[in-house]
């Protein structure tokens, strides 16, 4: 499991997965990514902001290209969303709150153990998180 998993957005799709899984819906999982989007989006802004006239280089043109689809979490709508949102898990799909408690030792030998597979089977070419390695754990073992 990558660290992408832990940022908003595929912390977003797991937790759309799981919801559909719960809910007897069926979800597709989408493509993985082959490249850094974000590098990509910021060479583009970049590139356009060395291509463009000074005039277009102030917030208004940032905030009309680049941040297209950002939606700022304090505004008023948002808030009435999330709030109808977790309402409606919370009474229609009866939401309760179930936890996991591994000690600390346990955890440590879990991480380390595979944090030692991991560089040895790629030889340090990939690094692997404490959170990524408590969650994979918790979702191989969630049946």
């Amino acid at each position: 499991m990558c660290a992408i998993v832990f940022d908003a957005t595929g912390l977003g799709l797991v937790v759309a997965a799981l919801d559909a899984e719960l809910h007897g819906r069926s979800w597709t999982a989408p493509p993985l990514l082959t490249h850094n989007q974000l590098d990509g989006l910021l060479d583009e802004h970049e590139a356009a902001l060395t291509n463009a006239t000074p005039a277009a280089q102030g917030d208004a043109w940032v905030d009309r290209n680049v941040l297209v689809g950002w939606s700022s979490a304090t505004r008023l709508v948002n808030i009435a969303k999330f709030l109808v949102n977790y309402v409606w898990e919370k009474w229609y799909h009866r939401d309760e709150a179930r936890y996991i408690f591994v000690g600390k030792d346990a955890a440590s030998r879990l991480v380390q153990r595979i944090k030692e597979e991991a560089r040895s089977a790629t030889g340090d070419a990939e690094w692997v998180s404490s959170g990524d390695v408590l969650m994979s754990w918790v979702l191989k073992f969630s049946d």
